[in-house]
């Protein structure tokens, strides 16, 4: 499968929340890059997994639209739109039932099938700010 292809699968199963799918997708030494969330680590297929089933429950309709998804040899970079409404709590963010509509950058890098590692990052005060979290944010 082509790298632009498997990333697709793999978006495809983070929207459908179809864990066993998402499983598939990940390499069991996947690691997951990110200065937007600096003190989480995630090295394993099962750290993301719960990683992103947690996100889940916190988004219950969060959704990961590709814009741009561009491939050179085993490294995908996405442009992606990432929408949701905040119904659960986000650490000491409690939900305020606000959506967020925002967009999102990702690099993967695939090999043998598999998402083996990932750079991702967003613009936190701008999801903040949406969620109403933001200090100043209008109620």
């Amino acid at each position: 499968m082509e790298p632009k292809q498997l990333v697709r699968r793999y978006i495809d199963a983070l929207n459908a929340q179809d864990w066993d799918a998402l499983a598939d997708r990940v390499a069991e030494d996947m690691v997951r890059h990110s200065c937007a969330t600096p003190d989480l680590t995630i090295t394993t297929r099962s750290q993301f997994l719960r990683f992103a089933q947690e996100n889940a429950a916190v988004f219950s309709d969060l959704w990961h639209e590709i814009e741009m998804i561009l491939a050179e040899g085993d490294l995908v970079a996405c442009y992606l739109r990432l929408t949701g409404t905040q119904t659960g709590p986000i650490g000491p963010f409690p939900s305020l039932g606000r959506r967020v509509d925002m967009p999102f950058v990702a690099f993967l890098r695939v090999s043998q099938e598999r998402v083996e590692e990932m750079w991702v990052e967003w613009d936190n005060v701008c999801f903040l700010t949406q969620l109403g979290h933001w200090p100043g944010t209008p109620s």
